[in-house]
């Protein structure tokens, strides 16, 4: 066994009795890590459905009702048993054909830490109904530098929670998670950043997640006005700061005053861009999968 996903979930459980169904009728045969921060009649019920799939799936449940999402991911991963790894929410699906192709690439290519294939983001209502699609922006860095591959990454951005990571690196990225408050810091942009840093990223022609974005209930970014004004958001990014430029000063074996230059350049076009919200991206009013799939020739 290749592979584990990890899913932290709280209070829907609808969505995540949907998706362990769903690695069961796809027959996904790698380990399922749920990490529940859900009340507790909540968290009771689902682990009475999850036990109807004992001795069928391979799933290992935990209770976390005081950890919020990032610190619920590293407690999973540090019970994590198989050489990779990849993050889900709970109402997300990734694709375990494409997973296996990530896995296979990163066998026959050592240098590179995470490999995925390409994803598309669906708006849904709580009837399931899909508003609108678009293709999803995951990052492809391949700088033989961590100096290089954030550059690269402060042009094209994207989200590396569902590249298939050596379980190595996944559980540096979440190392700093308990000193971490602010929930966009510390799910977000630590773990983002700190993959890029790790090493390359690559992206294969195959599909490897349909995200599920329901914007009544999924944690939503906080206004920037009203983080900066936040002392969790103000700490947890100072905190951010400092262990960036020394992580990047340790992999690229440069001086401290060298990395503080690079992270700076990319902390302040970063929060320049939330700032002025230029990284929304255009949705596509396409209801049926098959035809935005089709229409994006993403599988052939």
């Amino acid at each position: 066994m290749m592979l584990s996903i990890t899913i932290s979930t709280k209070n829907r459980p609808a969505y995540l009795h949907r998706q362990v169904q769903y690695y069961f009728d796809v027959g996904f045969k790698g380990n399922l890590y749920i990490g529940d921060s859900s009340d507790a009649e909540i968290a009771e019920s689902t682990k009475s459905f999850i036990e109807k799939f004992r001795g069928r799936m391979n799933i290992i449940y935990r209770k976390f009702p005081e950890l919020g999402e990032a610190q619920t991911t590293q407690k999973l991963l540090d019970i994590v048993s198989t050489p990779y790894a990849v993050w889900s929410g709970d109402d997300d699906f990734l694709v375990p054909k494409g997973l296996d192709e990530c896995i296979e690439f990163l066998e026959s290519n050592p240098e590179y830490h995470a490999a995925h294939g390409v994803a598309i983001a669906v708006n849904h209502t709580n009837n399931n109904e899909v508003t609108n699609s678009w293709k999803y922006n995951q990052p492809v860095v391949e700088g033989d530098t961590a100096s290089k591959r954030l550059l690269q990454y402060l042009d094209d951005g994207g989200d590396v929670h569902y590249s298939v990571h050596r379980i190595e690196s996944r559980r540096r990225m979440y190392k700093y998670s308990p000193l971490l408050k602010n929930h966009d810091v510390g799910a977000g942009d630590m773990p983002c950043l700190m993959s890029v840093i790790l090493g390359p990223i690559k992206q294969l022609d195959c599909l490897t997640l349909v995200r599920g974005i329901d914007n009544n209930t999924r944690n939503k970014t906080q206004n920037i006005y009203e983080s900066v004004l936040n002392p969790e958001w103000c700490n947890s990014y100072h905190l951010l700061y400092e262990t960036l430029i020394d992580e990047l000063a340790q992999t690229d074996n440069i001086t401290v005053e060298q990395a503080k230059g690079i992270v700076k350049i990319v902390m302040k076009k970063r929060f320049m861009a939330a700032f002025q919200n230029q990284r929304a991206q255009k949705k596509i009013k396409i209801k049926n999968f098959k035809d935005y799939i089709k229409m994006s020739n993403i599988i052939k």
